[in-house]
């Protein structure tokens, strides 16, 4: 009879204790879940029209005497950091071998070349982007805040939260793409072929960084990115009408 009830008393420490640690559990689960739900709001914040962004960095160029597009760069990077950390998206390199950097590397730079081939026949050359600042500053804004900025959002915390969420992958992989997309309209360079070509790069990115991640990631697929516009958009036009 004694034992009985030791084992009794026994379970029923067990029961407490596993009941106190799946409550803890759960207000941890909470805590993430709040945490998703700021980065996410964040994340809509870069969804904005252009004219938004543009005026809110225009006001605050106005007391920082720095170029508009290292502050909405700048501020932009650092806001999507913060979503891709309360969203729990490993955004930090993993260690890598020096033969998965090169790699990397070369997948990249085989992508390049193939999209700039592709490019000739559609691209139309425009003095849309040319800037006031230097080539330099003009080359690092595409690569690092264009194109490493938009894939880290696009290809990366952005599918990381839809797959929480939805099961099928193509469906993912679709939904990402029009976001991808239709941000681009209100912007100076706007038209139907730049959403459809759009779409279809975001189609092409997310699959290669999906379905071939030894090869492909958003850090080297950003730079693509990046060098892709100053490449065909913007080192020819700069050096056309400069």
């Amino acid at each position: 009879m004694m034992n009985m009830s030791v084992v009794n008393k026994t379970e029923f420490v067990e029961e407490n204790h596993c009941m106190k640690k799946s409550k803890s559990f759960d207000n941890s689960e909470n805590k993430i879940n709040i945490k998703m739900v700021i980065g996410i709001l964040i994340i809509c914040f870069f969804l904005l029209p252009n004219e938004c962004m543009f005026d809110l960095y225009s006001t605050i160029q106005d007391f920082i005497k720095i170029p508009l597009y290292f502050i909405s760069g700048s501020i932009n990077m650092m806001l999507l950091l913060v979503a891709c950390y309360l969203c729990k998206y490993p955004f930090l390199l993993r260690s890598i071998s020096l033969y998965d950097i090169f790699k990397q590397i070369g997948s990249a730079a085989l992508l390049l070349i193939i999209m700039i081939l592709i490019s000739g026949f559609f691209v139309e050359y425009t003095s849309i982007y040319q800037e006031n600042h230097s080539l330099f500053s003009f080359i690092v804004h595409q690569i690092i805040f264009i194109g490493v900025f938009e894939e880290l959002l696009f290809r990366g915390v952005l599918v990381y939260i839809a797959r929480k969420f939805i099961s099928s992958e193509i469906l993912i992989v679709v939904l990402c793409s029009l976001v991808f997309a239709f941000s681009h309209i209100g912007s100076e360079v706007f038209s139907i072929l730049q959403i459809t070509s759009s779409f279809i790069i975001g189609v092409a990115f997310t699959l290669l960084i999906l379905k071939l991640p030894d090869y492909f990631s958003v850090y080297n697929i950003g730079i693509v990115h990046g060098l892709f516009n100053v490449i065909v958009l913007g080192f020819t036009t700069y050096m056309k009408f400069n």
